[in-house]
């Protein structure tokens, strides 16, 4: 039992900590988590450099229709770039 209190105490002190944060997180739907995961799995990231421009160009598999949740995306641009 005594191990039970304690497990109970920290899941009490995590939550509260969680809810300190909360202005700072983004809250899904569990359905939605798992379409992002998805998403993130069957996309695809090309980025290509023309004429003084960097184009990024994201793609995935999946329909539209049911995977429709905007995705983050992370590039970095080259050093070079900034002139």
């Amino acid at each position: 039992m005594a191990g039970n209190r304690r497990l109970g105490s920290e899941l009490k002190e995590y939550f509260a900590y969680i809810k300190s944060k909360r202005t700072n997180c983004g809250w899904l739907r569990f359905q939605d988590v798992a379409k992002y995961m998805r998403e993130r799995m069957h996309s695809a990231v090309r980025s290509y450099t023309e004429d003084n421009q960097i184009s990024v160009v994201l793609r995935d598999d999946l329909t539209d229709a049911s995977y429709d949740l905007p995705l983050t995306l992370k590039d970095s641009v080259p050093q070079d770039a900034y002139g």
